[in-house]
């Protein structure tokens, strides 16, 4: 099966002006992003940068791990799919705010409200209403005041149609 996809209609969840609002400290945003690992590529630097994909759903077929033509993830319902940083691995030693952007697509249209976002407790998170389509789409979570310790950003989807996962990056935002 050829599954025919196009990044460039991702739409992002926040604009550049919404992101303006809820970093913590003025400074401009890089748009490069420090990590990006896919099913392809699972371990970035340091050993916590691993990718950790869950399904929730008790079928044998109901996840599935392909590249025809991009590496993606396919979930036949319920999951989760994790993202860890380690920032002292990439020369951060200083509190900075940071993005984690999570590409995915739902295979049967709307995905509703099922998809929720998480990270390691004690670090603020923002995140808008994520209700990805057949075109695809960008989850982000906003983490505030990040030290330089290893932190973790999760897109949990409950229930719904199958969703494919095609990679996760995380930047950092000032």
């Amino acid at each position: 099966m050829t599954i025919k996809i196009d990044f460039t209609k991702f739409k992002p969840q926040f604009t550049a002006a919404q992101l303006s609002k809820i970093i913590t400290t003025p400074a401009g945003i890089f748009t490069l992003p420090l990590e990006t690992l896919t099913p392809a590529r699972t371990v970035g630097r340091g050993k916590n940068t691993l990718i950790n994909l869950k399904s929730e759903n008790k079928n044998a077929v109901d996840f599935e791990v392909g590249a025809n033509p991009y590496p993606y993830a396919r979930f036949d319902g319920a999951g989760w799919v994790s993202m860890h940083f380690d920032p002292s691995e990439y020369g951060i030693t200083s509190v900075h705010d940071y993005i984690m952007e999570f590409n995915i697509q739902c295979a049967q249209g709307n995905a509703t409200t099922s998809f929720t976002f998480s990270a390691i407790s004690g670090i603020t998170t923002k995140w808008n209403a994520f209700n990805p389509d057949s075109a695809g789409g960008t989850g982000q979570l906003v983490m505030n005041s990040v030290p330089s310790q290893p932190v973790w950003g999760t897109l949990t989807y409950s229930a719904g149609p199958a969703w494919i996962w095609y990679s996760t990056s995380i930047q950092k935002l000032n």
